[in-house]
C-alpha cells in the first residue's frame, strides 16, 4: 500500500493508471482461468465421462491400444483458453503408471500433437479394461499439473490435475464402450458421458 502511494505521488498519473488497470486485468483473467466450478458427477459406474471441458476434435475406432495392443477407441478433446482447465478421471479404477514425456509445443488441435508434444501419460486399470489418458501441452500451455500416483484407487469424476491455458486430452479405452458423442460436440468435465459400458461387466 505504501509503495503504491509513493508511486502514485511520483509517477505520472497516466503511467500509474495504466499499470494499475493492467495488473487488475491480469488478476481478473487469472481468477477466471483457474476457476473450479462444482460439477454434478454421474452416479452411474458403467460410463466413461469427459476428463475436461472442451470440444471433441477426433474420434477413431478400432485403433491399437498403446499398452495392450487390443482394439480400442481413441478420442481427443481440445481445451480452448476460455474453458475450465481442471482435469478429472473419466472412470473408476487403479493407476498403473504415470509417465512424463518431454516434447514439442505444437498447437493442441494439430493431429501430430498427441505424439510429439510434451505430455503426461496415465494408464489405469478399470473393470472394463485398460484406459490411457494423456495430458498434452499446446502452443500456449507450457505447464501441466498431474497429481496422479501409481497405486492410487480413483473414482469417476475425481480431480487429478490441471492444464494451464489451451491444451488437449487424449483417451484410449476399450471398444466395449458405446460412444455417446460426436466430433465437434462440446463436453463438460465430470458430467458429459463419452461412452457407456455393458452393465454385465459392472462389479456392482
Amino acid at each position: 500500500t505504501i509503495a503504491a502511494l509513493i508511486l502514485w505521488l511520483i509517477w505520472p498519473v497516466k503511467i500509474f493508471s495504466a499499470l494499475f488497470y493492467g495488473a487488475l486485468i491480469l488478476l481478473l483473467f487469472s481468477l477466471f482461468f483457474f476457476r473450479d466450478p462444482q460439477r454434478q458427477v454421474t452416479s452411474r459406474s458403467n460410463c466413461l465421462v469427459s476428463p475436461a471441458d472442451g470440444k471433441v476434435i477426433a474420434i477413431k475406432e478400432n485403433v491399437s491400444h498403446p499398452v495392450t495392443g487390443e482394439a480400442s477407441c481413441f478420442l481427443a478433446i481440445f481445451l480452448a483458453i476460455t474453458n475450465v482447465h481442471v482435469n478429472r478421471y473419466p472412470i473408476a479404477g487403479k493407476v498403473k503408471s504415470v509417465n512424463y514425456k518431454k516434447g514439442r509445443f505444437l498447437a493442441a488441435f494439430n493431429p501430430d500433437a498427441g505424439d510429439l508434444n510434451e505430455q503426461y501419460v496415465i494408464n489405469f486399470e478399470s473393470v472394463y479394461g485398460m484406459v490411457q489418458m494423456r495430458q498434452i501441452a499446446g502452443i500456449i500451455a507450457r505447464r501441466l499439473v498431474c497429481n496422479a500416483r501409481v497405486g492410487d484407487k480413483v473414482s469417476v469424476g475425481e480431480k487429478f490435475g490441471l492444464m494451464k491455458f489451451s491444451s488437449r486430452i487424449d483417451l484410449y479405452f476399450p471398444m466395449s464402450g458405446k460412444l455417446q458423442v460426436e466430433v465437434g460436440e462440446k463436453v463438460r468435465g465430470g458430467e458429459s458421458v463419452l461412452a457407456f459400458f455393458p452393465e454385465q461387466y459392472n462389479e456392482d
